[in-house]
């Protein structure tokens, strides 16, 4: 690739990362709201250089980034951040360096599964190595946590030997043990593509986190309040130093390890899967069954009977559903699945945050039934025509579906043009019902340009 090519593509995942981020961290947030970012810069990375081959698997390569930055989610950062502003510069000091270790870990884990997903579509994994590989993921994690994050008792004030939070469980050691995991399993494989993705990662979260979180104290203790918000300011700096990062590392190692990708994904005919359709659609049904499992609990109050027990196992499903079975069927190359999650999940997703999870927002929106209803009609009509036509969406379908539907979600949400007369007759003026936004009016405007510069440029990027 070129410097040019190599520029533009960085700049477009800069700007694909900043982006998706800050939407992440707007609308839906944790392990689901992660998925965005990590779909859409996957799918960024697959057409960079334009490999046809390459690209053609970009719906497994989705649901594979996806999942992969599934797992950040898991880590909490909120009291972290606070404690960057405490009076004792060690205090300060710890902090930024938990900050770095979660922003490592979160961009570290995408990068690897990304990178060794790409080779495992190329054929460079056999069968009971990639089973072998997903099901220790779990322990793995679990492992890192037992030993790093644990004893955890507020209550008898035992807490973890290094903690960077006030009160809260962390995961950070899980996710530092799956890095480990990821690039010891790359080593001895020989991927070295998933061993410079995830060194990249590593490096640009871990500065992409500290760097935004300094803009974000800066940003509100000197910036104008009408400006976009100090919280926001660092959503977006952490999601465009990651796809930085991760972005250099796919081009600096196209020239020797991606072309020979597309060579071996040519002598598949694909993408390696070695199932046969037949498997493919029953796994790809399997993985429907666990997500109606994981949904039913909606179905019935949360605080009494069924409903009760179905929410206490909602981590017990959360995982797999989102996590490591996509990531075993992204891996193994089920293209009837990759098209189903890539275009339907995260249409669901939303619905079902908006539907069910921050109540207090979203019901007081005017017309909220409308929306969610909507949404719902949408990620139901995009599940049919995947069950009963097959029909695979564009990768600048999809990209179109990925950017536009969560930010006119958005948008609905914060104009709320139910109430929109009222709000301006209370207030005078179109201008004074945005200025009473305040520093969310900016993070609007900054979200219509990206994704106005996203989809314009999108028509070229993903033409190949």
């Amino acid at each position: 690739m070129t410097f040019w090519q190599i520029l533009s593509v960085v700049l477009f995942c800069v700007l694909t990362g900043s982006y998706t981020w800050g939407m992440r961290g707007t609308i839906i947030g944790g392990e689901r709201g992660a998925m965005l970012p990590g779909a859409a810069l996957a799918l960024a990375l697959l057409h960079a250089g334009g490999s046809v081959p390459v690209a053609s698997a970009f719906p497994m390569a989705v649901s594979i980034g996806a999942a992969g930055m599934f797992f950040g989610g898991s880590q909490t950062y909120g009291e972290t951040i606070g404690m960057t502003r405490d009076e004792d510069r060690f205090t300060r000091l710890f902090a930024r360096v938990g900050l770095a270790v979660k922003g490592a870990g979160w961009f570290g884990i995408f990068g690897g599964l990304f990178g060794l997903g790409v080779g495992a579509m190329a054929g460079r994994l056999a069968l009971w190595e990639t089973i072998l590989f997903v099901v220790l993921l779990p322990v793995v994690k679990w492992m890192g946590i037992l030993l790093l994050n644990t004893p955890y008792s507020p209550k008898k004030n035992k807490f973890p030997k290094i903690y960077f939070s006030r009160s809260r469980f962390e995961h950070w050691g899980g996710i530092a043990f799956v890095v480990l995991y990821i690039l010891a399993f790359s080593f001895v494989k020989k991927e070295w593509l998933a061993v410079l993705m995830t060194c990249a990662g590593f490096l640009f979260g871990a500065l992409g986190f500290v760097l935004g979180n300094g803009c974000q104290n800066y940003a509100d203790k000197h910036l104008p309040a009408s400006w976009i918000g100090g919280w926001k300011w660092m959503e977006c700096v952490f999601g465009g130093f990651g796809g930085m990062g991760v972005a250099l590392a796919w081009c600096l190692f196209y020239g020797s390890a991606v072309r020979q990708y597309a060579f071996e994904i040519t002598a598949h005919s694909g993408a390696w899967a070695p199932f046969s359709e037949k498997t493919n659609t029953l796994l790809a049904f399997v993985w429907l069954i666990l997500l109606a499992l994981y949904s039913a609990r909606y179905l019935f109050r949360p605080d009494k009977g069924i409903g009760k027990e179905l929410m206490r196992l909602e981590d017990l499903f959360i995982w797999p559903v989102f996590c490591y079975v996509p990531l075993f069927l992204g891996f193994t190359g089920n293209a009837f699945f990759g098209q189903l999650f890539s275009s339907f999940i995260l249409v669901y997703t939303l619905a079902e945050r908006i539907t069910y999870g921050d109540r207090k927002r979203y019901d007081a929106v005017g017309g909220a039934g409308v929306m969610q209803g909507v949404l719902f009609v949408l990620a139901s009509a995009i599940l049919a025509v995947q069950l009963f036509t097959r029909v695979q969406f564009s990768a600048y379908m999809l990209w179109f579906l990925m950017l536009s539907v969560y930010l006119l979600a958005e948008l609905y949400i914060a104009m709320d043009p139910v109430h929109l007369p009222a709000r301006v007759r209370q207030s005078g003026s179109v201008p004074a019902v945005l200025s009473a936004l305040g520093s969310h009016r900016s993070w609007l405007l900054y979200a219509c340009v990206c994704v106005t510069v996203l989809l314009i440029w999108g028509k070229s990027y993903f033409t190949i």
